[in-house]
């Protein structure tokens, strides 16, 4: 947690804050503790692996279905080598492992204590 806090705070920096930037906050913690607390029944019958590999392809469909409608059919084809890098190392190290990390995590101490 604390260097969670000074990467925060060396990013964004003491700035100001107001009502909307809290209430975004407080609906991101509330979607990080379903996220997690959603996983627990699952991982009873799947591994680590399963539900990271379920809940990366889900998540990646959603973005489909949604961008589709919004950036249309042809956007996929004008993204830049850099960009598909960056796409890649976001799904596979940020998303994926992350995921794997976590929910191991999750399972070996439970859901309590890693929260």
């Amino acid at each position: 947690a604390p260097a969670v806090m000074a990467g925060a705070v060396l990013v964004a920096g003491t700035g100001r804050t107001d009502a909307t930037g809290v209430a975004w906050a407080a609906l991101t913690l509330a979607c990080e503790a379903a996220f997690t607390l959603l996983a627990v029944p699952v991982l009873r019958r799947h591994s680590p692996w399963g539900v990271s590999v379920h809940a990366t392809w889900l998540g990646g469909a959603l973005l489909a279905v949604s961008a589709l409608p919004l950036e249309g059919p042809t956007a996929a084809g004008e993204l830049s080598g850099a960009q598909w890098a960056a796409i890649g190392y976001l799904a596979l190290l940020v998303t994926a492992v992350a995921f794997v990390l976590w929910y191991s995590t999750v399972r070996a101490v439970g859901a309590g204590r890693a929260g």
